[in-house]
C-alpha cells in the first residue's frame, strides 16, 4: 500500500520480494515471476525450499536483482524491511553502485543476555546502520533503536472504508483477529470470556466474539467456542482476504490487546489498530506505543492494566452506551484515516525518502 501511495504521487516503485516460503516437503524450485499486487508492481524473485540451499538462492538472487537495477537506474532509492540478514548482499551491491538505502525499522530488538545470538545482532543492527542514510520507523520510540538520522515515524496507509452501519444490531460483535496468543491478548481474552460466563450478568447476553488467525490462544478459544454461555464465542481460524474483510464489516469492535509491559510494547505499532479504526470500529487497545498519538485520547477505549477485570468493564460500557461507542469510533476512524490518507502519506514518504540525499 505504501509503494502504490508512493506511485500515485508521482514516482515509480517496485516491490521486490526473496519470495521465502517453507522449506519442508518435495524439493520444488520457483521461477522469478512478476505481477501487479494492490496496486504497486511487485517482482518475487528465484525460491528453492532445500534447506541451506534455500538461504544461499536467495542471498544471490537479492544481490543480481540490485544489480540489475543498478544497471539501468541509478536514481534510485532501496527501502529495506526491518533488519534481515537476507538482504545484506544486496544492500552491498546499492551502496557499491551509489544507491541510497532506506531503512523501514519495523520492530525493535527485545532485551537479551549476553551471547553469541545477541552479540552477532548488535553487529547486523551496526552493519544497518552503517550502509543506510535514514530510517522509516514504526513508532517515535524506535529512535533509540538506531544511530541513524534523520528518522521518521510512519503508521501505514488507510484509506477510508467505514461504510458499515456499527452499533445497530441487538448484539454487539467484538473481534480478535491475526496472531491469537498470549502476546497479542488472546489468552487474556480467553481468561475474561471464563470469568463473564461464570458471572453471568444480565449484559452478556447482548455480546459476541469472533475470532480469526491462528496462534497458540486458539484452541482454547475453540473450546470456549463449543461450550454454552454468554458471549457466544466463533473462532473462524485463518481466513481468506475476502472472508476477513466480510468478518471486519459485521463486527462493532476490534481488541488489539498487546500487553502494557510486554517486550514490544513501546518498539512496534500495533497494526490492526490502523485497519480495525479505518473500518469503523470501536478499538480497545492496551495503551503502548504510538497508539494514543494516533486514535487520539477520544478515539479509542484505552486499557491500562492487563487483567480480566479491566476489559470485562470496557464490554459492559461498550453493550450498555452504544451511542457514545458509535461516537468513540468515528473519532478513531477520522483520525486515522487523516493520517494515512494515501496522497497525504505518499507525499510525506517522498519528501522524507528524497530530502537531500544525494
Amino acid at each position: 500500500m505504501a509503494a502504490a501511495a508512493i506511485r500515485k504521487a508521482g514516482v515509480a516503485t517496485t516491490v521486490v520480494s526473496l519470495g521465502r516460503g517453507r522449506k519442508s516437503g518435495p524439493h520444488a524450485a520457483y521461477p522469478p515471476t512478476a505481477r501487479r499486487a494492490r496496486g504497486a508492481a511487485t517482482v518475487y524473485l528465484r525460491f528453492d525450499n532445500r534447506p541451506i540451499w534455500s538461504e544461499l538462492v536467495s542471498l544471490v538472487a537479492g544481490a543480481m536483482a540490485m544489480r540489475r537495477i543498478a544497471s539501468k537506474r541509478r536514481d534510485t532509492i532501496l527501502i529495506v524491511y526491518n533488519r534481515s540478514p537476507a538482504y545484506v548482499p544486496a544492500m552491498l551491491v546499492a551502496k557499491i553502485v551509489g544507491i541510497p538505502i532506506v531503512l523501514d525499522l519495523e520492530d525493535g530488538t527485545p532485551p537479551a543476555k549476553p551471547s553469541l545470538h545477541s552479540f552477532l545482532r548488535k553487529v547486523a543492527d551496526r552493519l544497518f546502520d552503517t550502509l543506510c542514510v535514514r530510517a522509516l520507523l514504526a513508532c517515535s520510540a524506535l529512535e533509540a533503536a538506531t544511530r541513524l538520522r534523520p528518522v521518521m515515524p510512519y503508521y501505514g496507509i488507510a484509506p477510508a472504508n467505514a461504510n458499515a452501519v456499527r452499533f445497530m444490531s441487538p448484539t454487539v460483535t467484538v473481534l480478535l483477529g491475526g496472531t491469537v496468543d498470549r502476546d497479542t491478548g488472546g489468552e487474556l481474552l480467553a481468561d475474561t470470556v471464563e470469568a463473564i460466563r461464570q458471572a453471568a450478568p444480565p449484559w452478556a447476553a447482548a455480546l459476541a466474539i469472533e475470532v480469526t488467525g491462528k496462534g497458540a490462544s486458539i484452541p482454547r478459544l475453540a473450546a470456549l467456542a463449543e461450550q454454552p454461555g454468554a458471549p457466544v464465542v466463533r473462532v473462524w481460524g485463518r481466513t481468506s482476504d475476502a472472508d476477513y474483510a466480510a468478518i471486519l464489516a459485521a463486527t462493532d469492535v476490534g481488541l488489539a490487546l498487546k500487553p502494557n509491559h510486554g517486550l514490544l510494547a513501546q518498539t512496534t505499532f500495533p497494526s490492526k489498530v490502523i485497519e480495525m479504526a479505518a473500518a469503523g470500529q470501536l478499538v480497545v487497545t492496551t495503551d503502548i506505543s504510538d497508539v494514543r498519538a494516533v486514535l487520539g485520547n477520544e478515539g479509542a477505549l484505552y486499557q491500562k492494566k492487563d487483567t480480566v477485570e479491566a476489559l470485562a468493564a470496557h464490554l459492559e460500557w461498550i453493550v450498555g452506551n452504544r451511542l457514545a461507542a458509535r461516537a468513540l469510533a468515528k473519532n478513531g476512524s477520522t483520525a486515522v484515516t487523516r493520517i494515512g490518507d494515501p496522497a497525504r502519506a505518499g507525499r510525506q514518504l517522498i519528501d522524507f525518502i528524497f530530502s537531500d540525499v544525494p
